[in-house]
């Protein structure tokens, strides 16, 4: 009876993940998408992984405006982006915006800045116009 009771709270740990924990994963195994990785629409989302991983920088898109990103962890590190707005986002190799820049369109999604654009881990600052970069 004892037996049959402790294989009956093994089996409910594993079912459960908790007696697994402990388990390496397999070497082919991918990071989990976290779930915030989801950009809502009328804003611009700006991740420091390809395919919209890592620590992320979000903007609001509803109007017009620049943004050095200096401050933030992001600063030349934005491997991918999702541009959910109704404006195109120029994102610039240099602060208050200038230098080199990409163009993206509204509603683009890009999931590697680098193959798409040649633009990985370059940004400074971004641009969200109606008009020219």
């Amino acid at each position: 009876m004892l037996h049959r009771i402790k294989r009956g709270i093994s089996l409910a740990l594993l079912a459960t993940g908790l007696l697994s924990a402990g388990m390496p994963a397999p070497a082919n195994a991918r990071p989990i998408k976290p779930l915030d990785s989801v950009c809502d629409p009328d804003w611009v989302c700006m991740f420091e992984d390809n395919n919209y991983y890592g620590d992320r920088y979000d903007r609001s898109g509803v109007y017009e405006n620049f943004y050095d990103l200096g401050w933030w962890n992001g600063d030349n590190e934005i491997s991918s982006v999702k541009n959910r707005t109704q404006f195109y986002l120029c994102m610039y190799a240099g602060d208050s915006p200038s230098g080199d820049y990409v163009r993206i369109p509204p509603g683009q999604y890009v999931p590697n800045l680098g193959s798409a654009y040649a633009f990985d881990n370059d940004a400074e600052s971004i641009k969200i116009t109606s008009g020219a970069c």
